[in-house]
């Protein structure tokens, strides 16, 4: 009678078991799952539902690892991937479509050894595996290795580039959706290497540089969409030479007007002493960005200071602690725009009357978008800021600007406005 019990109860035992358990019920401790409040490593089957009742997935687990054939489903339903584990890994994954068709491969994983073909298609099934499939990645000892191709939706190729020991390597090539080419450059070691293209979605060409071993050396050159060139820069070791800049008609940038409500100064730039800041600059001028801003600091007999976004609103406590180059320069936090700094051009170029400087810290390479013009000769700044153009008509303004009554910081008592166009003698 015992021994007949010990089997019952041993045979309920595993048919328990047997019972499918939600996995999200299943803890994981270490690398193993576990049941609540159980002290042995979890062995039987799990699935997952999706919110609308559909199953995401069912499968095995043995001895706290997944274990066997698993089965992914697509959240509509309309096709799923088999995957065959080995004590957690992948081992084996075959790829069927609502028509049957089957891809066969190894999935993107987190284990350190993985050799093998992914190809994804979206938890939502909006792609047809019949078709194509979304992503195509080979992989070795766990990194990309080989090709990899991406595609659209309705099938057009979207990305193809070359991995070699998860590194990028030989060309790289990107397309629209409309099957137009939209990038082409090319990899060493993981870096830019070569030749660099970007063509906007109707075929215009609209960047071109050269890298050497992931920096820009060389011309780079930028297009206007109507085909006119806009930049032209020479860089060594990822480091800005010199630039020229040309108006959408095809006449060169040498000129920009500050409009006030006291007049018009119109300056020259000087690209060949202080290429950094006057890319800077005409890109802010471009951008739309001084328009609005004031004259935060003006002091007879020195200069008057501008150039702050700070100075936008009413709140006068903040004038002239803001403002950015307008591009990364090498100096600041390349992936935070507010910390972007000009690195130090200084040139024999005088501070006389009229002279266009940029405003820094104590800091040689700190300057950003703030700028100030001398309402006389300031010799004493000479080789210590960084002059990078001149006022060659309306002088007569900054006397204007610069005497006007100010509070005991020598900001305006009246905002004094300015705009920042390109323009032309």
């Amino acid at each position: 009678m015992k021994k007949t019990l010990i089997m019952i109860t041993a045979l309920l035992l595993i048919v328990g078991c047997s019972k499918p358990i939600n996995e999200s019920t299943l803890l994981k401790r270490g690398e193993l799952m576990y049941e609540a409040n159980a002290t042995k490593p979890f062995s039987g089957k799990v699935f997952e539902l999706y919110d609308n009742g559909l199953k995401a997935f069912e499968g095995t687990y043995k001895d706290g690892f997944r274990h066997g054939d698993w089965t992914y489903n697509t959240e509509v339903g309309n096709s799923k991937y088999n995957v065959t584990y080995t004590v957690g890994n992948y081992n084996l994954v075959v790829f069927t479509d609502s028509l049957g068709t089957n891809y066969t491969g190894s999935p993107v994983i987190d284990e350190p050894e993985q050799d093998g073909t992914y190809l994804g298609q979206g938890r939502k099934g909006e792609y047809d595996f019949s078709i194509y499939p979304i992503v195509h990645v080979t992989f070795k000892d766990g990194k990309p290795d080989g090709l990899t191709t991406h595609w659209y939706k309705n099938g057009q190729k979207k990305i193809e580039e070359t991995y070699n020991d998860g590194k990028n390597e030989g060309k790289y090539t990107s397309w629209y959706e409309n099957g137009q080419k939209k990038k082409e450059e090319t990899y060493k070691d993981g870096q830019r290497d070569g030749a660099w293209t970007q063509w906007r979605a109707n075929g215009q060409k609209e960047y071109e540089g050269t890298y050497k071993d992931g920096k820009l050396d060389g011309l780079m050159t930028e297009w206007y969409e109507n085909g006119q060139k806009q930049t032209e820069e020479t860089y060594k070791h990822d480091e800005l030479i010199s630039s020229k800049s040309w108006n959408k008609d095809g006449s060169i940038i040498k000129n920009v007007c500050i409009s006030t409500d006291f007049g018009i100064m119109i300056l020259e730039l000087y690209p060949e002493v202080a290429p950094k800041h006057v890319a800077s600059f005409i890109q802010h001028v471009k951008n739309g960005y001084y328009n609005g801003t004031t004259f935060h600091r003006v002091i007879p007999g020195f200069v008057i200071q501008g150039g702050d976004p700070n100075s936008r609103d009413n709140n006068r406590d903040d004038d002239g602690q803001g403002g950015h180059a307008a591009r990364y320069f090498g100096h600041g936090d390349e992936n935070v725009t507010a910390s972007w700094t000009l690195p130090a051009e200084f040139n024999e170029r005088p501070h006389i009357t009229g002279a266009l400087s940029m405003a820094r810290s104590q800091e040689n390479n700190s300057a950003g978008s703030q700028f100030f013009i001398c309402a006389a000769p300031v010799h004493r700044l000479d080789n210590r800021y960084t002059v990078f153009g001149q006022v060659i008509s309306g002088l007569e303004v900054i006397q204007k600007i610069v005497n006007v009554p100010r509070d005991r910081r020598d900001n305006p008592s009246d905002k004094i406005e300015m705009e920042i166009d390109i323009c032309e003698k």
